[in-house]
């Protein structure tokens, strides 16, 4: 094992004392499952320095597959310390990665061990819709059917009010953009209004059911 496997073994293992309820999925990724989402913390390595960067994840697990769920996090956030900054942290500063801790606790629903707090989730989704960068590279639609779908697994009637924001703002989207991105908008939005909650959770049984979830632990989404 090189010197920064053994470094990144080491950081992974304090993070996830930090964080019992989550396990390590890969090196970098310590994760749980909470109803349709993966979650957790991403451990990103700095290109040339012997640094790394803490990140708040969320994948969705709505995918066909497993392994299309995790082609990228919908959500990928990093704390920030007290100058709005992110932080960065070296691998062998132990005391500034509990500092990490208490920001990725202070910032994110990620210190329960027992429910992932949509309300929270809800939050976090609505402050990157606010964003330029989100509205520049149309991000909105997959933030918004997140958002459609995390109402929808928990029967709140707030999923039809999802849809109906999705009609009115999709009207200053770039339709041409979107068909690149996301394919034909209007075949897009019917299959979201059309969606059938127990297919759904059939396909979520299937995802969460493959053998490389089953050692993670599954906390409440509620």
């Amino acid at each position: 094992m090189t010197i920064i496997s053994q470094e990144k073994t080491k950081v992974s293992k304090m993070w996830l004392k930090g964080f019992p309820h989550l396990k390590r999925f890969n090196q970098n990724s310590l994760l749980a499952i909470a109803g349709p989402f993966l979650y957790g913390v991403e451990l990103v390595k700095i290109p040339y320095q012997d640094e790394y960067r803490p990140y708040f994840v969320l994948y969705s697990l709505l995918g066909s597959s497993l392994q299309e769920c995790l082609n990228y996090p919908i959500l990928l956030l990093t704390p920030r310390n007290e100058r709005d900054l992110q932080i960065t942290i070296s691998y062998s500063d132990s005391k500034n990665s509990q500092k990490a801790f208490k920001l990725m606790k202070d910032q994110f629903p990620i210190e329960s061990e027992e429910t992932l707090e949509s309300t929270a989730i809800h939050s976090l989704i609505e402050d990157q819709l606010k964003k330029e960068t989100i509205k520049i590279s149309l991000q909105q639609p997959e933030l918004l059917e997140l958002l459609y779908f995390s109402h929808f697994y928990n029967l709140q009637d707030e999923a039809f009010e999802v849809i109906e924001r999705i009609k009115m703002e999709s009207e200053g989207w770039d339709k041409k953009r979107f068909e690149l991105l996301y394919g034909n908008f209007n075949e897009w939005l019917i299959k979201l209004e059309n969606t059938n909650r127990e297919d759904l959770l059939k396909s979520l049984v299937v995802i969460r059911n493959n053998k490389k979830l089953k050692k993670l632990n599954q906390v409440k989404y509620a």
